[in-house]
């Protein structure tokens, strides 16, 4: 039988003497993850650009790119397809001063559903956002700008013929159109969340989702968490991180 350990436990607070230091540390920490963001963003840019050149010519790039990327994926409805493979771009414009509000621009070449050659869906901040330093919640602490599109028919009109229904956290929230979730919804929560995904996780890695490499299939996905559970059953569960996944969709071939 292997001897019992004994973990002591942290302390609830600091004493006044430390308290001050603490918190100023605390500070000096967010302060440098600011810079590391500013840095971050400032090296990846022109590598976004060279990779925007040498995909140009690559033919449905950045619609398979979404599909198979599984967060982006159960927003696209099967009659989004046709629309998505007239995607030629995509970029998200930050501001390095203060890179917390993002401005998301997806291009299209000549298509029969809607005239814009350029669809953009805007993150400012929201009134009475936190300081640069403090904690920052993208999806809480920025407003999702409806992004207008001028559809060609009524016929082709996605927004219309597949829109969404109620907000992510409600029984029947049904995602329909990836254009009608995404571009015309101004739901911190379901825009917002897939603002912050395409952000964060699909546009650096988009090149990897293409080529299938940062993509996992839900069995694997529960096998996972099965054996996490089974190892620490006594594990906390962050509520924040958790996040019910709608019904996922047809992956395009």
């Amino acid at each position: 039988m292997s001897e019992a350990k004994y973990i002591q436990p942290a302390p609830s607070s600091f004493d006044d003497a430390h308290k001050p230091k603490v918190e100023q540390l605390i500070l000096d920490f967010r302060k440098a993850d600011v810079e590391l963001v500013k840095q971050e963003l400032k090296i990846q840019a022109p590598l976004f650009e060279k990779r925007a050149e040498i995909v140009a010519d690559v033919e449905n790039f950045w619609f398979q790119s979404m599909v198979n990327c599984m967060a982006m994926n159960v927003y696209i409805d099967d009659a989004d397809h046709e629309a998505l493979s007239y995607l030629s771009g995509v970029r998200v414009e930050r501001d390095l001063d203060d890179p917390r509000a993002a401005t998301i621009v997806f291009s299209f070449r000549e298509n029969p559903f809607f005239s814009d050659a350029e669809l953009v869906k805007k993150f400012p901040l929201a009134e009475g956002a936190k300081t640069l330093e403090e904690q920052f919640n993208f999806v809480e602490e920025t407003v999702p700008q409806k992004t207008e599109i001028n559809w060609k028919s009524d016929d082709k009109n996605l927004c219309k013929l597949k829109p969404t229904v109620g907000g992510r956290d409600s029984d029947d929230f049904e995602p329909g159109s990836f254009f009608s979730t995404f571009f015309a919804n101004t739901d911190t929560e379901v825009a917002g969340g897939i603002g912050h995904t395409i952000m964060v996780d699909w546009f650096p890695n988009a090149l990897d989702f293409y080529l299938g490499e940062d993509t996992f299939d839900d069995e694997d996905f529960d096998s996972e968490e099965d054996e996490e559970d089974e190892d620490d059953e006594d594990a906390e569960i962050d509520l924040e991180a958790e996040e019910e996944r709608p019904k996922k969709k047809t992956k395009a071939n």
